[in-house]
């Protein structure tokens, strides 16, 4: 029916291609009557005859295209009509067997060589089978991509208009060759499009019959193999027989009666047989194993296929299957053990060649017994056939040599054999190797991308609700139950009797000494770091027989579990979930004893607030008792395999356990606001606590729509991450205990030895007053003070290497996490956002999602980094270097440049703006913002040439204008100086680069201070000067070198104009040195009667008028 049915199709395929590919007569009149016309035109060379050449070949290019078309088209006519034949005839095949008992027959008779060389022939055919298999389904898939290629090649063709409608030339001889090369664009415009159409007509059965002949190769590819297993077989057998009848003959030849020399002979060749067996057999296993490796690349292949088709075709739910796929991928096979193999059996193989060559030249001889007394030279490790034995005994001898040297043949055969298929499985291991690698790439890949199932509807709510009454049964528990013997039960029973007892012994013991220990925590005598540990390793131990009753249930499960059946199917998946309820159950018991009690471990030795740890632990209560069970739950409904179960009951316990931990999460976020302020953004735990809470509930509903195993691998990323800094977490907070202990020993040691000096101080001070009567008696030695230092208290550099240490511990161990996950992201580069072309219009780079991704990133991360790594680079290298004032804020802002440059590049490139596309765009911006931004580029230029030559310094103290102050900030467009008022003048950089700059502080602080003095007429000069000298000298904030230097400078109008010259250390002491040295000198020229002189006129009146008459 089926067949008839194709075969009608057909035929309607044949009709509409027999109709649409009619010969187009008037296209080859049309090309008849342009290569007149071009033959007419040679040596034309008017620009109207050039022009007419040039149209007229572009006609004839198209005229010869529609011939070739039309001639495919008749191709493809064709192959539509002998398809069908060619589907029966290959249907016929695949319905009759191939049999292969021809190539079976006889085998029994052959010989050993025969049947080698019977298994070289059918090796080669098979290679050409495989071959073939390979390169069919190349093709397939290639008509495959060649489908969606014709599909959007006839859309495009239907779409596309003619360039040119009509003539445009008035010339009558020019409008003709144009109409005429119009007709033919539109002639092969028109082949294309049936060529196009018969292509996808044609396609599909070509797809289907390269599946038929698929299928057959495939046939004949298992039908050889068993060929070749049965041949191998058969080699296999006709060794190991010849092996072991080698070995029999000697083992059946009585060995006690014969002479001690003929008896050792034997020994040895019974020694190279039982060889020669062990390397047939190991040549067995080592052909086993090929054969394993090649079925597992076999299975690997097809999944990979079929999967491979369904990513690309976007049909069906795929996720289970890349998730089944990644769980049974098969591990990376040793091929350093396999090559350590070979090389021994080469070594072994070289051996034997030479004893062989030795034995052959030295002829029938034999080392002698150590039983047997020596009757010749010490030297001598051989004795010839021909001395001290009988006639038959030689000749036993000789025999014996004959067959140890064909043992030797036969054992050297054997490891060359054996090399060889040590070759091939390295050979084949390699292959697996690359293909497995291959195989978990892609799988990893996509294993984000893919849904597991389709979007929940009514129809998943009763599937779940038909799962849920099938699954509660609690017969089939009772069924399990009775799997495990009596006598299993009754000693997993007296094991937890045995556990709960010393549970009990080890809480009453913590619940004794733990208010001791809290107690002596901060005391640097009585305090230790084993109280700690104790507290930390016993608290699992009381919760011991949870961890053994659920653990030791997980194995009763595992050990009688039937392997293959439906029972033990189920035991196994039980037994995940009790071993994962063990785990959780006992770490989440545990957490709660740490933190549950004011002298807790959290609270008592690591400090955490007590309000925070009994918050922490009413919420993981309620979630322990949700979550763990949900769980458990899921992961025996994922172990057990059942997609149904997987689906219903397994997706809506995803679902829940995932609200539940989004709820959680943001519970966490309030508590952790109240109790945990922080300033800093990224420090803030109840930020990170709602992020985790918004990505538990978007994985909720991934899961709803389906993505059920890509949010189950993101829920296991995350969460071990959270389980590595949980770790490294308790790992720093024992190091900082043990750094705070050290530390408070430290300074306990530090006051002992000051006790120890006060006390030997005291002691000579009461031996020096003697004959005193009374005997003073000294004050009682102070008492060593046990302080309680802060966590602060730890010393810098420790906490710094302890922080550093945990950090590149914490970077390993994430980046193994992502080390899976990081494959998937690739998927990503399939996501094409734009294309970057070239001047021709060829797509020179792909700008994808992950690409556009990557680049924000980087940007981001420079961003960040150029905010805070300069400040960890001063604390953790500039601080510990000789720099010089300011260089240190130089490196930084620097640093922070070459970050925030390095991530804008880089965002650039990866967007596809790389610097070669780029430098023109930054060169025409440079030369526009240099007109209209000139004061800020300059500015900014001259803040780079201030960081580099460093004229001005963080905290020198300068003069610009008639501004004077200290250097507080110095930024990209201005520097700040604050004032002698405190205030802050913000001045252009451009400023200190072209105007005149003092910088007192520039290399050396030092500066003079000048104060003139005039005294009056009259006065002793001398006195004065040695006066100003002295007051200088005794000032203590004067520096003796440069030393003080007081000069008489000149006769002035009212006075004797003197100077006193003075050097102080920096700007900060010019004004106190100047008022006291002031004030000193106004007192000690008043003691000494010398008169500071002042601006004085004298008025001399030389005529006054007549006084008038009274």
């Amino acid at each position: 029916m089926g067949l008839s049915l194709y075969r009608r199709l057909s035929l309607g395929l044949v009709l509409i291609a027999s109709l649409c590919i009619s010969v187009d007569t008037s296209a080859e009149d049309n090309l008849t009557v342009v290569n007149e016309r071009l033959a007419g035109l040679q040596g034309a060379d008017t620009p109207e005859g050039k022009k007419l050449r040039e149209t007229y070949q572009a006609a004839q290019l198209a005229l010869k295209q529609v011939q070739e078309l039309n001639q495919r088209a008749q191709e493809l006519q064709a192959q539509i009509a002998n398809l069908p034949k060619e589907m029966n005839r290959l249907n016929k095949e695949l319905a009759k067997p191939v049999p292969a008992e021809s190539k079976l027959a006889g085998l029994e008779r052959m010989s050993l060589a025969q049947l080698e060389q019977n298994f070289t022939l059918q090796k080669a055919q098979l290679l050409d089978l495989q071959t073939q298999y390979t390169n069919l389904s190349n093709d397939i898939e290639l008509k495959q991509q060649k489908q969606l290629t014709f599909n959007e090649q006839l859309s495009q063709l239907k779409q596309e208009t003619d360039t040119q409608a009509a003539t445009t030339s008035t010339n009558a001889r020019v409008a003709e060759a144009e109409l005429l090369g119009i007709n033919a664009q539109r002639a092969r415009r028109a082949a294309q499009i049936r060529v196009t159409e018969l292509e996808l007509l044609v396609l599909p059965t070509q797809i289907e019959v390269a599946n038929l002949s698929l299928q057959l190769l495939a046939r004949k590819t298992e039908q050889q193999n068993q060929v070749l297993a049965s041949i191998q077989g058969q080699i296999q057998e006709l060794r190991r027989a010849d092996a072991q009848q080698t070995q029999s003959n000697f083992e059946q030849q009585e060995v006690q009666s014969l002479h001690p020399w003929v008896r050792e002979a034997l020994n040895r060749n019974q020694a190279l047989s039982e060889q020669l067996n062990q390397s047939v057999q190991n040549a067995e296993a080592i052909s086993g194993q090929q054969t394993k490796i090649r079925q597992q690349q076999q299975n690997l292949t097809e999944n990979l296929r079929t999967l491979q088709q369904q990513v690309e075709l976007e049909v069906g739910y795929a996720g289970q299957e890349v998730r089944r796929l990644l769980q049974q991928l098969p591990r990376l096979h040793p091929i350093q053990q396999t090559r350590e193999a070979l090389n021994s059996v080469r070594l072994k193989s070289l051996e034997l060649e030479r004893r062989r060559i030795e034995i052959e030249a030295q002829g029938p001889v034999l080392a002698r017994p150590a039983s047997t007394p020596s009757h010749t030279s010490q030297n001598d490790e051989t004795v010839s056939v021909e001395t001290e034995l009988a006639p038959e005994q030689k000749h036993q001898i000789r025999t014996y040599h004959t067959e140890r040297l064909t043992l030797l043949r036969k054992l050297q055969e054997a490891q060359q054999r054996l090399v060889h298929e040590y070759l091939q499985l390295l050979a084949l291991q390699e292959q697996a190797n690359t293909q497995i690698r291959e195989a978990s790439e892609f799988l990893r890949r996509h294993q984000l991308w893919i849904p597991s199932a389709p979007l929940i509807d009514l129809a998943w709510v009763s599937g779940v609700i038909d799962g849920l009454q099938r699954s509660l049964n609690p017969q089939t528990g009772w069924q399990l139950i009775q799997k495990i013997p009596v006598f299993a039960w009754i000693v997993w029973g007296m094991a937890i009797l045995i556990a709960t007892f010393i549970g009990w012994r080890m809480r009453q013991y913590l619940k004794a000494q733990r208010p001791e220990w809290s107690k002596r925590i901060g005391k640097v005598t009585q305090d230790s770091y084993r109280y700690t540990l104790r507290l930390l390793w016993s608290v699992p131990i009381i919760y011991l027989p949870v961890l053994l009753g659920t653990g030791a249930g997980a194995w009763l499960f595992i050990e009688y579990a039937q392997v293959g059946t439906s029972s033990g199917q189920l035991m196994l998946a039980m037994s995940e979930g009790l071993y994962s309820l063990a785990i959780l159950g006992g770490l989440y018991l545990s957490c709660v004893y740490w933190f549950k009690y004011p002298d807790s471990l959290a609270v008592a030795h690591f400090q955490w607030p007590a309000p925070l740890a009994l918050q922490l632990t009413k919420g993981w209560r309620w979630l322990a008792w949700l979550a763990i069970p949900m769980l458990a739950s899921l992961l025996v409904i994922d172990a057990y395999g059942h997609l149904e179960l997987r689906e219903g009951i397994g997706r809506l316990l995803q679902i829940s356990l995932l609200l539940t931990l989004a709820l959680y999460w943001w519970h966490l976020a309030h508590q952790l606001a109240k109790a945990v302020p922080v300033t800093t953004w990224w420090q803030r735990p109840a930020l990170w606590s709602r992020l985790l809470a918004i990505l538990h509930f978007g994985l909720g509903i991934f899961t709803a729509y389906g993505y059920s195993y890509s949010a189950w691998v993101v829920l296991t990323l995350v969460w071990k991450i959270i389980a590595i800094l949980a770790g490294v977490g308790l790992i720093y907070l024992l190091a900082q205990r043990w750094l705070l202990m050290e530390e408070r020993w430290l300074a306990f040691q530090r006051a002992k030895t000051k006790r120890e000096e006060i006390l030997a101080q005291r002691a000579q001070e009461a031996a020096t007053q003697e004959g005193s009567s009374t005997g003073m008696k000294g004050d009682a030695p102070p008492p060593v003070e046990e302080n309680l230092l802060d966590l602060q208290t730890v010393s810098e550099q420790s906490r710094v290497l302890l922080k550093a240490g945990l950090l590149g511990t914490l970077l390993v161990l994430i980046g193994s996490v992502f080390a899976d996950f990081l494959p998937s992201l690739a998927a990503l580069d399939s996501i094409v956002l734009w294309d970057q072309r070239n001047a021709d219009g060829e797509i020179i780079q792909s700008i994808t999602l992950k690409g556009a991704l990557f680049g924000m990133a980087v940007l981001g991360l420079s961003i960040f980094a150029a905010r805070n790594l300069p400040g960890v680079l001063e604390l953790l290298v500039l601080k510990r270097m000789q720099l010089a004032p300011g260089s240190a804020y130089a490196v930084t802002t620097l640093s922070k440049y070459i970050l925030v440059t390095f991530g804008i590049l880089s965002c650039f490139n990866q967007l596809g703006m790389d610097w070669g596309r780029l430098q023109w765009l930054v060169a025409a911006l440079g030369v526009g913002l240099g007109f209209g931004l000139q004061e800020i580029f300059a500015n900014f230029v001259s803040g780079l040439i201030i960081l580099f030559e460093k004229p001005v310094r963080i905290g020198d103290t300068i003069t610009i204008g008639n501004l004077s102050g200290t250097v507080t900030r110095i930024q990209i467009r201005a520097t700040t100086i604050t004032d002698w008022d405190r205030k802050e003048i913000i001045i252009p950089n451009k400023a200190f680069i072209t105007e005149q700059l003092v910088n007192w502080s520039l290399s050396d602080a030092i500066t003079r201070v000048v104060i003139p003095v005039g005294v009056a007429y009259g006065s002793n000069t001398e006195l004065a000067r040695e006066l100003l000298l002295k007051v200088a000298y005794e000032h203590p904030l004067v520096l003796a070198d440069p030393e003080p230097n007081a000069f008489f400078l000149t006769f002035g109008a009212s006075s004797l104009d003197m100077e006193l010259r003075v050097y102080v250390n920096d700007m900060g002491a010019r004004l106190p040195v100047v008022h006291e040295l002031h004030t000193q000198i106004a007192k000690v020229f008043a003691q000494h009667q010398i008169e500071i002189a002042f601006p004085q006129l004298d008025l001399h009146v030389r005529h006054l008028p007549d006084a008038p008459a009274t």
